[in-house]
């Protein structure tokens, strides 16, 4: 059978089991909900202003972040229903269509086992295959850079601009490959064509912020303070809570920035676009943003630059002479690695596909808050806040940033927190004063063997008997 052959029986049954375990795996999480909300909020109310930043100037404007991803949710609430489910489905649609472009990619600059290795590789690293199913932007803006490499005469500018208005931090290596395209560009009319993509996002953002830059420039410098406060520290943090289950997979990815290294200080390789790009996003993480949930993208680049120079004339990648270990079995070993873990978490999920289920237990939520006064706040789990969409007079707080809430032009009438109570955690792990127990979920049927992970069995709903003391749960600085 075909190596393309193996391609496709892969991304089939990759692709199904994702969608099968879409709303289970993960249980609903922060990211989930804070990603959600500049758009929910506009499709309740117009505005584009979110509740869930601390970010200075967010209740009034959102603009910790480049608008294209809460624009895309805002499109996508037009059509689907504020579910996990449907919210999370086009991610991972997208998610499919980059292995697809990607093993494409590297077909032609590799052989195809190799090519085929390399994709089973970052499909299943842990960064991304758990990006892969959120409502972030990395998946749309991964595929967006694949896009960029297909022959398009004119999409590829359009695609670079999508790109910068994903992420910031993506800026970087976006300006090196607009630069090559400027530099491939003979006639002002496609210098022209190159340039049109970013005077209209420009104009747009002018728009979108009511030309009120500062309070952008405001929410931008506090989300990279607090994302780089521990500086060199946090790397390591990350490294390990990414990579302590996988090593082998940490191992490849160093060795890959091994050989990148030596094929750049060979002469006889050119260093092109897809080098310099990764160099660029890498700075930038090593300075700016060590968070994992940005290091999918550097794994694509990384691999993108190990493609760009084995298309210069070799078709055998070997790995630093350091190793004793033969580059085939050292990446097939961290491919078993990454899929032992990816194959644990879907094992785990579909066990307790009865317990994480969203729909019983946001039913089980709406028969508990079906008298919620208007005015009510809702804290704790974050599907808290799916079930706080479903109701006009309800607000959702996260826990960690419920100050937002000091500033609330209402009244706060009724409040409720719902202990997210998980089996792991035990019982009765929420200590609340003067809180009256309304409930606590128990799934509709449980399946006879367990995993013991997140689900929402065992979750409490309290309701303070005292509206005020919601500033008793304010986190302490």
């Amino acid at each position: 059978m075909r190596v393309v052959s193996y391609f496709w029986i892969f991304l089939a049954l990759y692709l199904g089991l994702g969608i099968l375990n879409l709303e289970t795996l993960p249980v609903v999480w922060n990211d989930e909900i804070q990603n959600l909300d500049p758009a929910v909020r506009h499709w309740r109310t117009g505005q584009w202003t979110s509740w869930l930043w601390p970010n200075p100037g967010a209740t009034e404007l959102f603009a910790s972040y480049p608008p294209f991803l809460h624009h895309w949710h805002r499109l996508w609430l037009s059509i689907f229903p504020l579910h996990p489910f449907w919210m999370r489905l086009p991610f991972w649609l997208f998610h499919g269509l980059s292995l697809v472009l990607l093993f494409r990619l590297l077909q032609k600059h590799m052989k195809p086992e190799w090519a085929l290795g390399l994709v089973l590789l970052f499909a299943w690293d842990r960064s991304v295959f758990e990006i892969a199913r959120s409502v972030r932007v990395e998946p749309i803006a991964m595929a967006l850079l694949l896009l960029y490499n297909l022959p398009l005469r004119w999409g590829r500018a359009w695609c670079l601009t999508l790109l910068a208005s994903c992420h910031l931090l993506y800026l970087p290596f976006v300006l090196i490959l607009a630069f090559w395209e400027w530099r491939k560009t003979d006639s002002i009319v496609q210098k022209i064509a190159l340039l049109t993509p970013s005077l209209l996002l420009l104009t747009y953002l002018n728009y979108h912020y009511h030309s009120n830059w500062v309070t952008a420039f405001q929410q931008i410098s506090y989300q990279i303070e607090k994302h780089s406060q521990n500086g060199f520290i946090s790397w390591f943090q990350e490294l390990q809570y990414t990579y302590k289950q996988a090593p082998l997979q940490a191992l490849v990815w160093a060795l890959g920035i091994g050989l990148l290294a030596r094929l750049a200080v060979n002469r006889s390789y050119q260093k092109g676009p897809w080098f310099w790009a990764f160099i660029a996003y890498a700075a930038t993480l090593l300075f700016a943003q060590p968070l994992h949930r940005y290091w999918p993208m550097a794994c694509l680049l990384l691999i993108l630059a190990i493609g760009e120079f084995s298309g210069q004339g070799t078709q055998e990648i070997g790995f630093p002479r350091y190793t004793r270990w033969k580059p085939q079995w050292l990446l097939g070993l961290a491919i078993l690695n990454g899929f032992a873990l990816f194959a644990a978490r879907h094992v785990a999920a579909l066990a307790d596909r009865p317990a994480r289920l969203a729909d019983p237990a946001l039913e089980w939520l709406d028969s508990c808050l079906i008298d919620a006064p208007a005015g009510s706040l809702i804290t704790g789990s974050a599907l808290g806040a799916y079930a706080a969409y479903r109701h006009p007079q309800m607000e959702y707080g996260m826990p960690d940033y419920l100050q937002t809430f000091e500033h609330w032009p209402d009244s706060i009438s009724c409040v409720y927190v719902l202990d997210f109570g998980a089996r792991h955690r035990g019982p009765d792990t929420l200590h609340l004063p003067n809180a009256e127990l309304l409930g606590t979920y128990q799934p509709p049927r449980l399946n006879a063997w367990q995993w013991p992970g997140e689900s929402y069995e065992g979750m409490k709903l309290y309701r303070l008997k005292q509206a005020n003391d919601w500033h008793l749960l304010i986190p302490k600085p």
